[in-house]
């Protein structure tokens, strides 16, 4: 009776993917004549530690997740095995279209938004073409 894949075999299958997507980046690099110096540098390695990797040594976690990030890399591994699930996905997007960067929250309120919600303490003081003079009163220090 076949059983789902053990944990070494998924080891040694997940490196050798690993290792083929490295290979596949220093020979990119070479036929577009691009420098391995740079391509390392941009996961934070020396370009003498792409050449290891290509060659099967397995890079750090952090230079994993540098690539994984920088080029959108997916890894897929196939079961063969009867029992279990059929493959194996991992990658760092998500299912709708990769990671989505968060947009900055503003620190400041914009003018706009701190004269809306100032609401009814503002006093239109005068009004002249492409200008509008306020007068805000602080609640804090109004006194009747």
């Amino acid at each position: 009776m076949d059983s789902a894949i053990n944990v070494d075999e998924l080891k040694s299958l997940v490196r050798e993917e690993i290792r083929k997507k490295f290979v596949d980046l220093v020979s990119t690099a070479r036929k577009n004549r691009g420098s391995k110096a740079d391509i390392a540098a941009q996961i934070g390695v020396e370009r003498q530690m792409l050449d290891q990797y290509a060659t099967g040594s397995v890079p750090k976690a952090d230079v994993l997740i540098a690539a994984f990030l920088k080029w959108d890399w997916t890894i897929k591994i196939d079961n063969p095995a009867k029992e279990g699930p059929r493959w194996f996905e991992f990658a760092l997007s998500d299912i709708d279209g990769g990671l989505k960067k968060r947009k900055p929250k503003p620190v400041q309120l914009s003018l706009f938004e701190a004269l809306n919600d100032m609401g009814e303490n503002i006093e239109t003081l005068k009004k002249s073409v492409g200008r509008v003079e306020l007068e805000v009163e602080r609640a804090f220090g109004k006194t009747a």
